[in-house]
């Protein structure tokens, strides 16, 4: 107990070995997570100091961020929108085939070379880069591996699916910049792959402990209670921050000024329309009014003017009676422009277009499309790519013959649209390609036939003339055609 009569967590350097080869597991709390180490002091714990150093500065000016996903609307929309796209992407475990040859190239990187190999302005099929990849990569499909059962159920005694794996871990990057999933082995055996994960944990709580050579030499939890987790217990998610190697920075934190001048506008509305104390306008008369002739006017124009249905009336005053607004309108205060421009810089910061928000104003079909692909493509992949690279590094580390990435060809806003192929296909044709180059880019069985690999041209079409000193090209003579 401390002097002030108050329990004090601290973590004591000398109660366990910091790089854990000696650390007791029977020190382990049984059911809960981490290692809590208690001991006697003041103030905040000082992580391990004299062996990896304090705590990693942190901005403490963040803690709010978390709130925005309750109290704004926009906010809470963009980041619902890319972790349920994020969370609706299955995983796969790929196994290198030979071992003559380097790692798996990750499938990003692959599908890129692939497309200019193939020519392609966008990835047309991302099923056809998979099935290149395979074959091109000499690797196999693992439909049955440990990690993707942990994966699909991370926690099945808090029934926690993958789902809610990927949104916790995308909800606290978008909020916090940083993001926690703590690895759970029932058993003990940290030489095992992990039974169990955990990433419904406050980024805010977190904090990194700097280690030697290392970024990460551990991290605490500094909640009811102090916890010290070594560096491979936690799977630990960030975006860079320049200013920080240690937290990363979020999209909120860059709004914050923004969602709380919002959130401020809108709380004047409500406050407007329930208990605002300042009068609407001020009636002013040229006669030396009583008490009585006062409330008389008031409950006069009250009766009038107030209340549902009697709202934007005429009002008409005497002689020498004149009235001045004193409320500003919410046009007068641009109101409407204030919030459009609020969700514009949320959109555009999440990178979330409207179509994927439900506003389809001024949106057809074919701009749904091209908005859905683009946030696909700008806002979820490289947000895959981020938790693949981590996810993959701690199951199978960076040399090993099993690769764990995200099967890109299920995401159906990347399906290929048949109309674009069909569009592409009559272009083709007046670029002089044969029936079977066509078939071919439509994916269909080549014929056999006379003209099936030639070169068809309009038999309308004649010489309009040569570049001048070319020689003018001989034109066969028509085949004669006989008479029936």
């Amino acid at each position: 107990m401390g002097r002030d009569g108050r329990t004090v967590l601290t973590v004591a350097g000398a109660a366990l070995d910091l790089l854990g080869e000696t650390m007791n597991l029977a020190s382990r709390i049984a059911g809960s997570l981490g290692v809590v180490v208690r001991g006697e002091g003041g103030g905040m714990p000082r992580a391990l100091s004299g062996h990896l150093g304090d705590r990693a500065p942190r901005d403490t000016g963040t803690s709010d961020l978390m709130l925005t996903y309750q109290y704004h609307s926009w906010v809470y929309s963009a980041i619902k929108a890319i972790a349920r796209s994020c969370s609706s992407v299955p995983f796969i475990v790929v196994r290198r085939k030979s071992s003559d040859r380097n790692r798996s190239r990750p499938i990003r990187d692959f599908a890129m070379k692939y497309r200019t190999r193939m020519g392609w302005n966008e990835i047309l099929s991302w099923k056809e880069v998979m099935d290149a990849y395979i074959k091109e990569e000499n690797v196999e499909v693992c439909d049955d591996h440990e990690v993707l059962r942990v994966l699909e159920h991370p926690m099945p005694d808090a029934d926690k699916s993958r789902t809610e794996l990927i949104q916790a871990i995308v909800t606290n990057l978008e909020l916090d910049g940083n993001a926690y999933v703590e690895k759970i082995w029932s058993d003990g055996d940290r030489d095992k792959i992990p039974d169990k994960l955990w990433a419904e944990i406050d980024p805010r709580k977190i904090y990194v402990i700097p280690g030697r050579g290392v970024v990460y030499g551990g991290f605490m939890y500094v909640g009811s209670e102090v916890k010290y987790f070594l560096p491979d217990d936690m799977l630990a998610f960030r975006y860079y921050n320049p200013l920080n190697p240690y937290y990363g920075q979020s999209p909120t934190r860059v709004l914050r000024s923004a969602i709380i001048g919002d959130i401020r506008a809108v709380d004047w509305n409500r406050m407007f329309f329930e208990n605002d104390a300042t009068p609407g306008g001020l009636l002013s008369s040229k006669e030396r009014l009583t008490p009585s002739d006062i409330r008389l006017m008031e409950d006069s124009w009250n009766g009038r003017h107030r209340g549902s249905g009697r709202e934007h009336g005429i009002g008409v005053i005497g002689q020498g009676t004149t009235f001045q607004a004193l409320s500003p309108g919410h046009k007068d205060m641009g109101f409407k422009d204030l919030r459009e421009l609020t969700q514009q810089e949320v959109q555009a910061t999440y990178g979330v277009p409207s179509v994927v928000l439900g506003n389809y104003k001024d949106a057809n079909r074919a701009s749904a499309m091209t908005q859905a692909r683009l946030f696909t493509t700008n806002t979820v992949l490289p947000r895959l790519a981020k938790m693949e690279g981590v996810f993959d590094r701690h199951f199978f580390g960076i040399d090993g013959e099993y690769k764990l990435m995200f099967d890109l060809s299920t995401i159906e806003a990347l399906q290929e649209d048949i109309l674009v192929r069909a569009r592409a296909g009559h272009y083709l044709k007046d670029q002089r390609w044969t029936v079977n180059e066509i078939r071919k880019f439509n994916k269909l069985p080549p014929i056999v036939g006379e003209l099936a690999n030639a070169v068809l041209v309009p038999s309308n079409m004649i010489v309009a003339g040569v570049i001048e000193g070319t020689p003018m090209p001989v034109v066969p003579d028509a085949p004669e055609v006989e008479d029936e």
